[in-house]
């Protein structure tokens, strides 16, 4: 078939998470070098709400100014404008940002197909009042779901739509993939789409060399290369026993630990660029987290780590990747057992097999789904 153009919708926008933004470069250049064909994602940028109780806000606001904060939340860091460095140089993107659901929809009518994914786009108590959005309720191009994910085992009812509604929407979909294997038994049982398939997150898909085109692209910003020696640890949520023991295992092998979510600085704290956070990991020694795209790019890069999982933030995406990739062990539920886990090196000759024959599959599904 015919392409006009292809667009791509999912958390790209983002001002604080890595993995968003590299996953999302990582799809729109797997369609593009895969199809030729040009390909945009849909800067939608939905308006947030705050879904929190006024006397709660009232708590917050009175702490906040008497210096008293959640010693579990990370603190105010002003440079988001990193992460939207990154996306002008690796992302296309419309022209214009948009917010309303009408524009959405008459944007989308510039593509042949329309891709959702990847990351937790079905997750419908991150997606909240715009959870529709995300499973493009409008006529015209073909939609495509490629590896979104509910984010947790079980389908996250909405307070905003009806199980019906998202019924009608998923039926409109030419062709359903789903990051985590549960997430097709949610689409069946939930969803009632029966012949959704289980395909591997773009950052995998696209491999290790889209990423060091990416470092490459920054070289002239890296101002040293990393010794390779550090630990480093990448927690989304503050947790002083997470980087205690990150330090005492550096301390054990004769080097440092390092957070590398964000950096202290003489004005308060600051993200790393994007392309530093990826060549921490890429040089790093350890990788301990509990993030799922950061694990993702510890494999690409053939690194040891551990995953402390967090039951919050979702388990299942974590246990699904690894156990495709025999790699159970490296995923632990208490810092205690992140030693243990790491006794055993990875054989990575043996991942790397499993992840060039999820490869050929997840690709296989694109091509079905965009040459229709």
């Amino acid at each position: 078939m015919m392409h006009s153009k292809v667009g791509i919708l999912n958390f790209q926008h983002s001002t604080h998470n890595y993995g968003a933004v590299l996953q999302a470069a990582a799809l729109e250049y797997v369609i593009k070098s895969e199809f030729n064909v040009v390909a945009e994602h849909i800067d939608f940028r939905p308006v947030p709400i705050n879904e929190t109780s006024q006397l709660r806000q009232l708590v917050v606001r009175t702490l906040k100014k008497l210096g008293i904060r959640n010693p579990k939340k990370r603190p105010e860091i002003a440079n988001e404008e990193v992460f939207e460095q990154f996306r002008h140089d690796f992302l296309n993107r419309t022209t214009i940002s948009i917010a309303d659901k009408i524009v959405f929809a008459k944007q989308c009518e510039n593509y042949s197909h329309v891709v959702v994914g990847s990351d937790q786009v079905w997750r419908t108590s991150y997606t909240k009042q715009n959870a529709d959005v995300f499973f493009l309720p409008f006529n015209g191009p073909k939609k495509i779901a490629y590896a979104a994910s509910f984010g947790v085992d079980l389908w996250e009812e909405s307070k905003y739509f009806k199980d019906s509604e998202f019924i009608k929407w998923m039926s409109d979909f030419s062709c359903v993939s789903v990051r985590e294997s549960v997430g097709v038994e949610i689409c069946s049982k939930n969803l009632r789409y029966k012949d959704a398939v289980h395909v591997l997150d773009p950052t995998l898909l696209a491999g290790r060399a889209f990423f060091d085109s990416i470092l490459e692209f920054y070289t002239p910003k890296l101002e040293t290369k990393e010794a390779g020696q550090q630990v480093v640890f990448y927690k989304l949520d503050v947790d002083r026993s997470f980087s205690d023991t990150a330090s005492a295992l550096a301390s054990k092998l004769e080097t440092t630990a390092e957070n590398f979510y964000y950096r202290s600085t003489h004005n308060g704290h600051e993200y790393f660029p994007v392309y530093e956070w990826l060549n921490k990991i890429q040089s790093s020694k350890i990788v301990l987290t509990d993030s799922y795209h950061c694990i993702c790019l510890a494999i690409l890069f053939h690194k040891e780590f551990v995953c402390v999982s967090n039951a919050s933030r979702g388990i299942s995406r974590l246990e699904s990747l690894l156990g495709k990739l025999g790699l159970e062990h490296r995923l632990v539920s208490s810092v205690e057992d992140i030693q243990s886990a790491l006794e055993t090196p990875i054989d990575y000759e043996n991942v790397d097999m499993k992840l060039d024959a999820l490869r050929v599959e997840s690709k296989r599904f694109l091509h079905v789904a965009l040459e229709a």
